[in-house]
């Protein structure tokens, strides 16, 4: 962590994981995946960290939304169409998964309005989940940035 207006640095907690992706929810609690590990882990400062999901094939982007629900990309490098996108509902201990056959998935962010963003890696374009409220599924839609004149 890098504290505002710090220069320096802080190790808030180290792991014999391979960490590689973080999020942060509303609430202050900090979401980490673990690569070779395949595990999201959980931090509720100052409280110890908590394994919040295991079993996962490469994990990657993880992303909360609004009301808590944890979201994680599955699949390294070289999935190609094989990656998932998972679901932890708040308040559950069982993950669903939302999309199948992401090609090379990587990051992922939730917007204000709970829409769930993740690039594939091996498309020149960033992918966009919607569903609509309530619903556990979703469809996987392309919406490409618009592209600025060249000049």
């Amino acid at each position: 962590m890098l504290p505002r207006g710090s220069t320096t640095a802080q190790t808030l907690w180290s792991s014999p994981d391979y960490l590689n992706y973080v999020a942060l929810d509303g609430t202050g609690n900090i979401y980490m995946t673990s690569y070779w590990g395949g595990k999201v882990y959980k931090w509720s400062p100052p409280s110890t960290v908590v394994t919040l999901i295991s079993g996962l094939s490469y994990p990657r982007g993880v992303a909360v939304d609004s009301v808590g629900n944890v979201y994680v990309i599955e699949g390294g490098p070289f999935a190609n169409n094989t990656g998932t996108l998972k679901k932890l509902p708040v308040g559950s201990t069982t993950v669903t998964t939302v999309l199948t056959g992401l090609n090379r998935p990587g990051d992922l962010h939730v917007d204000g309005y709970d829409n769930v963003y993740f690039v594939e890696q091996a498309t020149p374009a960033y992918s966009r989940s919607s569903r609509p409220a309530g619903s556990t599924t979703g469809n996987k839609g392309s919406d490409k940035p618009a592209q600025s004149p060249r000049r």
